[in-house]
């Protein structure tokens, strides 16, 4: 694994590598294909998982799609079979063993190949949002269906890969949170209320160690990246601040009943819509959407993150004064207000307000 992985590795990761390793790589894949005992394809998995981890995952996709097979079946029976899942799906019978690969090699992925959000969002998106497309398919049995789900959820994995010190923060993140909210927020996956905010903890925690870091070089790019997700925080907060309600199954909008909104905290959770479920599940889910929330916190613009905490004291007076029993939604109000201050930008008058408002 060490040879392969030097073989593959160079200081410019040029195309030149890529055209060298390609005929090579290709035939490890067919090979995958070709082969029925165990061992012999954990091997190549492995192989392919050094490749992967050598030349990056988007020079990989650039040598193997998802979308093609190695060709027609040797079973003439499954030809029709094997076509309709491509046309349907988008990733094919032959390649779906490919994403779990892509996903343990991204993590040992080389230091010289920096992702590209872009490619997470032009590419790796596509290709999810053309599986859960499959997932109402009148053409496809119940458990196919399951099946294009899970792959949506096995492409969605990879995006902590392309968080890790992407190349392309000011030109592609702007549009792509609008994305990352509006999809965390998706009922029907609720598996991406972990991927999402850990993805997006992972990037911003990035993005600020590197600001830090040039400081006193006066790195350019770093302050601009650093600028961009402090903007987008501006967004993503309030959003964040709602999906930790509902999955706590509160409404903490002051009043009972109430659906007011305002322009900096829009946390409002429809009656009906929360399960108000105690799961380990949801218990995880809800740390991993709080530790987001925290390094955010860090990030976004100071007067902002003002503003958001004394909204949340301002509702938690309320609710700690209520005649009705508001437990669950001072335990709400109190774990986002924990991952506010958790980020250690609040100013004194706002921890001593925390302090009263809990005396």
């Amino acid at each position: 694994e060490r040879h392969g992985r030097e073989a593959v590795e160079d200081e410019d990761g040029t195309t030149l590598t890529i055209q060298m390793v390609g005929p090579t790589v290709k035939g490890l894949v067919r090979l995958r294909s070709d082969v029925n005992d165990g061992a012999s394809r954990h091997a190549i998995e492995n192989a392919v998982s050094v490749v992967i981890a050598g030349i990056g995952m988007e020079a990989f996709l650039g040598i193997v799609s998802l979308e093609e097979g190695d060709g027609v079946s040797k079973h003439a029976g499954n030809k029709k079979k094997q076509k309709q899942q491509t046309a349907v799906g988008g990733i094919h019978p032959d390649r779906t063993w490919l994403l779990p690969v892509l996903k343990s090699a991204s993590a040992s992925t080389s230091a010289h190949h920096r992702p590209n959000l872009a490619f997470f969002q032009g590419t790796i998106l596509a290709l999810a949002r053309k599986c859960d497309a499959a997932t109402a398919a009148s053409s496809l049995t119940a458990a196919e269906a399951v099946a294009q789900k899970a792959r949506v959820l096995e492409l969605w994995s990879l995006l902590p890969a392309f968080c890790s010190n992407p190349a392309d923060v000011e030109v592609t993140f702007p549009t792509l949170s609008q994305t990352l909210i509006k999809a965390v927020a998706d009922k029907r996956y609720p598996q991406l209320v972990s991927i999402i905010p850990s993805s997006l903890k992972l990037l911003a925690s990035g993005v600020r160690e590197r600001y830090e870091a040039s400081e006193d070089n006066d790195e350019t790019n770093a302050a601009k990246d650093y600028e961009i997700v402090s903007q987008a925080s501006v967004k993503l907060l309030p959003g964040l601040f709602k999906l930790t309600e509902t999955l706590h199954g509160t409404n903490t909008a002051a009043g009972p009943g109430s659906k007011a909104k305002d322009s900096d905290m829009d946390v409002e959770v429809d009656e009906g819509e929360a399960t108000g479920s105690n799961s380990s599940q949801d218990a995880q889910r809800v740390q991993a959407v709080t530790d987001a929330i925290g390094e955010l916190a860090r990030i976004c613009p100071r007067s902002f993150l003002q503003n958001l905490f004394k909204k949340v004291m301002q509702r938690l007076l309320v609710a700690t004064q209520a005649e009705d029993d508001e437990s669950d939604k001072i335990c709400t109000l109190l774990g986002l207000a924990q991952a506010l201050v958790s980020s250690e930008t609040l100013d004194e008058n706002s921890v001593s307000l925390l302090y009263r408002a809990i005396r």
